[in-house]
């Protein structure tokens, strides 16, 4: 039997070493994709801290590392106001909700 999966998101896997063949009967999915997350190391980097997400971009099997070597969106800083001096117009001001 052939299970062909479509899926409407991309789907974003960072290189691994080695090459396994896995059967996997009676597993959820999530349990094996988490044996897969503890067993791989990267092709890259080396790195064995591989995360799996998904986010508005697709799906994503990728290392710690590649995340840290991303470049930044944002910067934000936490603290009290008027801590700041001198930033410009790159702070506005931000509310903060709590729901209880």
């Amino acid at each position: 039997m052939i299970i062909v999966l479509i899926l409407a998101k991309k789907l974003y896997i960072e290189q691994s070493s080695g090459i396994r063949k896995y059967v996997v009967p009676n597993v959820h999915p999530y349990q094996f994709i988490q044996s897969l997350m503890e067993e791989a190391v990267s092709a890259d980097t080396q790195s064995p801290f591989y995360l799996f997400f998904e986010n508005t971009n697709g799906y994503h099997f990728r290392t710690l590392q590649s995340l840290y070597n991303q470049d930044t969106k944002a910067d934000f800083n936490v603290g009290d106001t008027g801590e700041l001096q001198d930033v410009g117009s790159k702070v506005k001001d931000i509310e903060f909700f709590f729901f209880f």
